[in-house]
């Protein structure tokens, strides 16, 4: 069995969102925090901070992949977007750190 039909709702994709976003700090893809809770008020919602989700995340232990399942195409796409042109566009560092990293995210199939 998935998760109760509740969990799926609007507060599930605040998480995922989130958990998509810190990925993406830890990997250095979205450099400033402030950029990437900006990210997720545009995207879904209000961001109440790290802590908080990381502790949704362990309580409803979602697993790898469910964010694809749960984000609906639209706003992947959305999302997908607005990170790339973050990344090739907007993020700090030289062109060359950023061409290699917009490499990095169609390796991973971002």
């Amino acid at each position: 069995k998935l998760y109760d039909t509740e969990v799926l709702g609007e507060k599930a994709e605040k998480e995922i969102a989130r958990k998509i976003v810190i990925f993406c700090v830890k990997k250095g893809y979205i450099r400033e925090k402030d950029y990437a809770r900006r990210l997720i008020d545009r995207w879904i919602g209000d961001c109440r901070g790290e802590y908080y989700m990381l502790q949704k995340m362990r309580e409803k232990k979602f697993r790898p992949g469910l964010a694809e399942e749960l984000l609906d195409d639209e706003k992947k796409e959305q999302m997908r977007l607005a990170l790339f042109d973050y990344v090739k566009n907007k993020r700090p560092g030289d062109k060359k750190e950023r061409d290699r990293l917009v490499a990095s995210l169609a390796r991973r199939g971002y």
